[in-house]
């Protein structure tokens, strides 16, 4: 990490996307952002499942310039009860352990998975632009999602990799590139990516760009 908890910042009056959504969501990301402050200076055992496309692993870079985590891709778009019992398995012996879920995770599919995690004991933080079930919705300990506030389209434009980048803002660490890379790959118009960026997404999607272009 480049700077250490004492150095990170308290808060920044601005954000990345200075709009009316954006604005709505501050609040929780200044959760999120305490949360992971905690996690950092009582040194936590951290679990970070993200979904395996370049929104996913642009969150997980976000998030893994703020703080130390165990990483664990996933493949599905479902925190199925198997998912639950093998993570629930992994941390039986970690004290106060903290498990975020990103880019996938608040759909009907995922509640069984849920509500195992959270009768283990553990805390749960979901951070997901993707359209969410109530049920799923109401049992994490936090949940960072632009479908609170919107529906629609334009809710998703929200995407994962942006909502990480600004919990990191927040605690005064700059990903903006990491947020342009999630909305390339996920085609999101919230902020306008450059050349490069598109090549690093499809790089993170399993694609060269001499594949892509033949695909």
């Amino acid at each position: 990490m480049g700077s250490t908890i004492g150095e990170m910042a308290e808060g920044r009056k601005q954000m990345i996307v200075e709009d009316g959504l954006s604005k709505k969501l501050k609040p929780k990301i200044a959760m999120a952002a305490g949360i992971f402050r905690q996690a950092i200076e009582k040194r936590r055992y951290v679990l970070l499942r993200f979904h395996h496309d370049a929104d996913g692993i642009s969150s997980a870079f976000a998030l893994s310039e703020i703080m130390r985590f165990n990483p664990c891709q996933q493949n599905g778009a479902v925190y199925s009860a198997k998912d639950a019992i093998r993570d629930l398995s992994n941390i039986t012996y970690e004290e106060n352990p903290l498990v975020v879920i990103v880019d996938f995770g608040l759909n009907a599919e995922s509640v069984e998975g849920l509500r195992l995690l959270k009768a283990g004991g553990v805390e749960v933080v979901v951070v997901d632009h993707h359209p969410p079930s109530a049920d799923a919705m109401a049992i994490p300990d936090l949940v960072l999602t632009p479908w609170e506030f919107a529906e629609g389209a334009d809710a998703s434009l929200y995407v994962a990799g942006y909502l990480c980048s600004e919990i990191a803002w927040e605690m005064g660490i700059d990903c903006i590139e990491y947020a342009r890379i999630a909305c390339a790959g996920d085609k999101s118009r919230l902020l306008e990516p450059d050349e490069t960026d598109r090549k690093k997404a499809l790089v993170l999607e399993g694609f060269s760009p001499r594949e892509a272009k033949e695909t």
